[in-house]
């Protein structure tokens, strides 16, 4: 609670890990510092990130400890956080590379799925 009213004050920006169940009690956290502190949370900018797997195991996900940071399924499942994260009021979501596959290649075509496939629903 200490570090978020110094950032609340001081910082521009605020970013946060987390699936949406997480990153909401997070922000909403965010938001009460801001309240304390004075500071209209509409004037910082909100990022959150997370580990996304897309058509992963999801039991394997949902059985490991980053499953609170952690999204993991089909475009649709992708789509419905991506909008999850929107409607607690994030600006940006970030999408780590590191679990969208082991080789370059796989990290680009899993961007293009996102470009392609994801985004457009979202936007």
């Amino acid at each position: 609670p200490r570090m978020l009213k110094i950032t609340a004050r001081h910082a521009t920006d605020w970013n946060t890990w987390g699936a949406p169940t997480l990153a909401a009690e997070r922000h909403a956290a965010f938001v009460a510092a801001c309240d304390t502190v004075n500071v209209n949370v509409d004037s910082k900018h909100t990022s959150v990130q997370a580990m996304f797997f897309l058509d992963g195991d999801v039991d394997k996900i949902a059985a490991s400890p980053m499953a609170d940071r952690s999204i993991v399924g089909s475009n649709e499942q992708i789509i419905d956080a991506l909008g999850q994260y929107a409607a607690t009021g994030f600006d940006e979501v970030i999408v780590p590379d590191f679990t969208l596959g082991a080789t370059a290649e796989a990290r680009m075509d899993a961007y293009a799925r996102f470009r392609d496939d994801i985004i457009p629903s979202v936007i």
